[in-house]
Order: structure tokens, then C-alpha cells, then sequence
């Protein structure tokens, strides 16, 4: 019984140990070592999530999901359904001018100050990546509004710059984005 316990537990990356026998005063008693063995092996899945420093989300993942989430919703915008937010409700094609310059706003016209430790293309360079693909992709070119003024206009100039950034960048990681430009 304890070496199919073993070898199931060896099968899930993970050989605990159990010591089921009697003691001495005849109940069953997990030893030390087991309870050890055990809290190791349930937390060794975010064993790397322990070492991680204050910045690491900036360093490693912000430009990727960044990247990541804004090409899946050109993927979105092309196939014809509504933007975050709006999934369940009939599709509304005023909708997207909407969400791109909340997106403009927030990451460009209002941005709080980038963390001195994110590594990738800036959200301006990332934001003229977004415009160039949509341009490609045959999706209408940002519009000034009230909220960002002549920001959608500048995200075209020198946007080849800020393509070419994201695009380096993508090139030199592993690409995880299940839709659009990115994901190929």
C-alpha cells in the first residue's frame, strides 16, 4: 500500500513519503519528515512565485500580457464581437472606438509612471504596434477624441519605430498569446 502511495505520488513530480505504521501507542501517525515532504511539495508549484522580488511582474510578464491582450482584442474586433465588458450583449461595432481610447488614455494620455524595472517595448511603442496591425488588418484608424486629443494621431507617426520594437521583442520570447497578430 505505501509503495503504490509512493509511486502515485512519484508520478505527480512529487515522492512523499508517508510512514503509516503504529507507533507504539497503536494510532497511525504521519512522521515528520512526511509533513515536511508534504508542505514542500504543495507549494512547488509556486516554489519560483517565493524568490520573486516586488518588480518581477514589470520585469518579465507586464509587456507580454500587455501585448498579449491587446492583440487578442483586434482578434476580437475583427471577428466581429464586442470588446471586455460587453461579451454577452448583442454586437456593437461603436463599442470598440470606445474601448481603443480608453485603452489610448489610460496607457498613454494618463499613464502612471513605468516601472524603472519593466523590460519590453514601452505602451506607447506597444499601443503603435496595435495601430499598425489594425491598419494592416483593415480595422479604421484611431480617431482624436475629447478624452486623448491628437495622441491617436502621433501614435501614427514614427509608429514603424514602435512596431519594430514589439515585434524584436516578440521575436526574442516564447509567444503565449492564444489570438491575434501576436500569436503567430
Amino acid at each position: 500500500m505505501a509503495g503504490s502511495q509512493a509511486s502515485a505520488a512519484a508520478a505527480q513530480g512529487c515522492a512523499t513519503p508517508l510512514n503509516t505504521k503504529s507507533s507504539g501507542s497503536g494510532s497511525s501517525k504521519i512522521g515528520l519528515f512526511a509533513v515536511l515532504s508534504l508542505a514542500v511539495c504543495s507549494v512547488s508549484c509556486g516554489v519560483s512565485g517565493l524568490f520573486a522580488g516586488p518588480d518581477d511582474y514589470a520585469r518579465h510578464h507586464e509587456a507580454d500580457d500587455s501585448i498579449c491582450v491587446f492583440s487578442e482584442s483586434i482578434e476580437l474586433e475583427l471577428n466581429r464581437q464586442n470588446p471586455s465588458g460587453h461579451r454577452g450583449q448583442p454586437y456593437d461595432p461603436q463599442l470598440w472606438p470606445a474601448y481603443w481610447d480608453s485603452i489610448i488614455f489610460y496607457n498613454v494620455v494618463e499613464a502612471a509612471p513605468s516601472n524603472p524595472s519593466r523590460r519590453g517595448p514601452t505602451h506607447t511603442e506597444i499601443l503603435q504596434w496595435v495601430a499598425l496591425e489594425r491598419r494592416r488588418l483593415g480595422l479604421p484608424d484611431f480617431l482624436p477624441t475629447e478624452k486623448t486629443g491628437d495622441v491617436p494621431a502621433r501614435l501614427y507617426v514614427g509608429a514603424e519605430s514602435g512596431h519594430e520594437a514589439v515585434e524584436a521583442w516578440l521575436s526574442s520570447r516564447s509567444r503565449h498569446c492564444w489570438a491575434g497578430p501576436a500569436a503567430a
